[in-house]
């Protein structure tokens, strides 16, 4: 572990009855809760929460059920996964409230947990987020997945080396979501979660059910969301589509996209010094700039508003 990061606390706890472990770092603020992406952990959000430490930010990211340390997923996936956040929610809120934020299937999960009301939340992030829009090649490898269901199923039962496994997916992890950014440890400590035929078989079969679940996020979610909101989006992104984004845009009041130029679908992993700068400051940053302000100096990033 880098020096950075000597101060996140890791410990497991028990979320909705479901036994899976949490990374948090000390501060002040309202704490921001963290969802990872599917098949990720909460070691995604190591370099944002060494970020968030270094700007005296309380916050506590979380391994989802079905990944990282956490118990499996239950079915249907999105309710199953909506009861777990909304307990998560509830146990590290504190008095001052949260921010939701989370990336992908995480971000999907913030934005649907923005939705309901009984939850003491004061903004959300969209990291990416899942349930916009998606690119064509997820909509294609989802259904390929699907139909090749039978067949995958025989391949369970070939023997792999689990090195072998752990070298695939970080080879995964730095191609095709950190785009080679954020170094071989994240990469590492993803690969860590998938060292058998039976992880993959696991994975597959929570895509497959994620993929047909149909209440992902519909006009109706968007319109209950009463808090402000801010999409952080990679331009990019190859899995969720930023076309997406005015659909949110559009229906929240207190709602603004920020569009990092030459990034992924991991914000918190290749910009996490800007990612925790927009978080740290919700939800004053999930407002529109006004024409004499300067939110950002980096000029990597271009601003997008409702």
């Amino acid at each position: 572990m880098s020096d950075e990061q000597s101060w996140i606390a890791e410990r497991f706890v028990s979320i909705d009855g479901i036994r899976t472990r949490v990374l948090s770092v000390d501060g002040e603020g309202p704490t921001i809760l963290l969802l990872h992406g599917f098949s990720d952990s909460a070691d995604s959000f190591r370099p944002l929460l060494a970020e968030l430490a270094a700007r005296s930010r309380r916050a506590v990211a979380v391994d989802l059920p079905g990944a990282g340390h956490a118990a499996p997923m239950g079915r249907p996936p999105l309710s199953s996964l909506d009861r777990f956040v909304d307990g998560f929610v509830r146990e590290f809120a504190g008095d001052a409230g949260a921010v939701v934020a989370g990336n992908s299937l995480g971000g999907l999960l913030a934005l649907r947990a923005a939705a309901r009301p009984d939850l003491p939340l004061v903004a959300a992030g969209g990291l990416c987020p899942g349930g916009l829009a998606y690119h064509r090649r997820l909509e294609t490898l989802a259904q390929w997945v699907s139909r090749l269901d039978p067949v995958l199923r025989m391949v369970d039962y070939v023997p792999v080396p689990a090195s072998l496994l752990r070298r695939l997916a970080q080879s995964f992890y730095l191609r095709r979501l950190a785009r080679g950014r954020g170094g071989a440890e994240i990469a590492r400590l993803y690969a860590e979660h998938i060292g058998s035929r039976r992880d993959i078989s696991r994975i597959r079969r929570d895509l497959i059910a994620i993929h047909h679940d149909d209440t992902l996020l519909d006009s109706e979610a968007l319109r209950a969301i009463a808090v402000p909101v801010l999409l952080i989006w990679g331009d990019r992104d190859r899995l969720a589509d930023v076309s997406g984004a005015p659909a949110l845009l559009d229906t929240v009041a207190d709602s603004r996209l920020v569009l990092l130029a030459d990034c992924g679908h991991c914000p918190q992993v290749e910009y996490p010094q800007l990612t925790a700068e927009l978080l740290a400051t919700l939800p004053a940053s999930a407002m529109t700039p006004t024409a004499d302000e300067h939110p950002t100096p980096d000029p990597t990033v271009s601003q997008g508003s409702k």
